[in-house]
């Protein structure tokens, strides 16, 4: 060609790759190089492979704002700036928050505004023979926020009178407060232990205690012990029964707030005797007999108005609850071992104002 062509607003079309600085060049071909440069106006990124060498100095005109951009010598300087150098050389402008910690390893003082450290303040010959003596006062307004420790004075005078007063009344106040706990120990004792020969009464409606003759060692026992729990129990062999002992056993049974029926092989026995038609014929004492007409209350009075499991807790001895007899099976049971009876029964004997002192 010896001149241009006009191409009159149309395309040439199917170029192919340049393969010299003198050919000319497809759109694609462009996008696929533009990525290579850097743009002048900072929109691109630089990525770089390996060691990058600059002939001349590299500037950068802007503070960095995240950690990993460069910083330039002005931020540097600022950020030194407000750094306490390790020589000493940069002097405080400003408090030093210790956060509670502590500065150690603090050297003897020299001058009148040097700090000091324990060993120096608990060292009186340190306080004389300065040539800068300073009075109480001054001393301690100087060691104010570095020490806590009291300074000592080797110009007080003899304390000896004053410091036994200290020790005389010290010892009188100890001796007075140790006969003040024995004291409270004593009455407390005798508050939360009822004797059992006093006329006190444990609070709360007495529970009556149903049981059979040939027991009646384990039934004082637990009497006895309830009692010491401040529980209101009553029982024939504690209480004023004559001159009649089964009217009184009725009435205290019907009046009881709930009633304790322990368990024996025996008075099991009695239980189902009681159900039998020949029942009279096969009681064998006066006791038996009395213990029949208390379970026959139970049976007929109580479990008539609906109030069996609400009134009437089982203590079984030697016996289990597998055994019992179905109108029974109902109630709570507790078992009297070796002695010993389960603690879980005190909150069903406690009055309703003792569980909510309790809770």
């Amino acid at each position: 060609m010896t001149g241009n062509i006009d191409m009159g607003g149309n395309k040439i079309e199917n170029v192919a790759d340049p393969t010299t600085s003198q050919s000319v060049v497809t759109k694609s071909w462009f996008n696929l190089n533009e990525g290579t440069f850097l743009r002048l106006d900072g929109t691109g990124s630089l990525n770089v492979a390996g060691t990058v060498s600059f002939r001349n100095t590299p500037t950068c005109s802007q503070g960095p704002t995240t950690s990993n951009h460069l910083v330039n010598l002005a931020y540097l300087n600022s950020l030194l700036g407000s750094l306490v150098k390790i020589d000493g050389s940069l002097r405080m402008t400003g408090n030093l928050q210790m956060g509670g910690n502590e500065i150690v390893n603090v050297g003897a003082p020299s001058a009148d505004g040097s700090a000091v450290n324990k060993k120096w303040v608990e060292d009186p010959a340190k306080i004389t023979t300065t040539s800068h003596p300073l009075k109480t006062t001054e001393r301690t307004r100087t060691l104010q926020g570095i020490t806590t420790l009291p300074l000592k004075n080797p110009t007080v005078k003899n304390t000896g009178p004053m410091v036994n007063k200290l020790v005389f009344s010290l010892v009188i106040a100890s001796i007075a407060v140790v006969i003040l706990a024995i004291l409270f120990v004593l009455c407390r004792k005798k508050t939360v232990i009822p004797d059992r020969k006093s006329n006190k009464t444990p609070e709360g409606a007495p529970h009556y205690i149903s049981y059979n003759a040939s027991n009646k060692g384990e039934a004082l026992d637990i009497a006895r012990w309830l009692q010491e729990k401040n529980i209101n129990v009553i029982i024939d062999q504690l209480s004023y029964i004559k001159p009649n002992r089964r009217a009184w056993s009725e009435r205290q049974l019907l009046e009881a707030e709930k009633i304790i029926m322990i368990v024996t092989p025996k008075y099991l026995g009695i239980c189902n005797l009681q159900q039998t038609k020949s029942n009279e014929e096969k009681k064998s004492s006066h006791n038996d007999e009395l213990v029949c007409n208390e379970i026959a209350l139970i049976k007929n009075k109580l479990i008539e108005n609906g109030m069996a499991a609400d009134k009437c807790i089982v203590i079984l001895i030697d016996t289990k609850r597998k055994d019992l007899p179905h109108w029974m099976s109902q109630f709570n049971c507790y078992q009297y071992k070796n002695g010993k009876l389960d603690e879980d029964i005190l909150p069903m004997l406690k009055p309703v104002a003792s569980l909510n002192t309790l809770l």
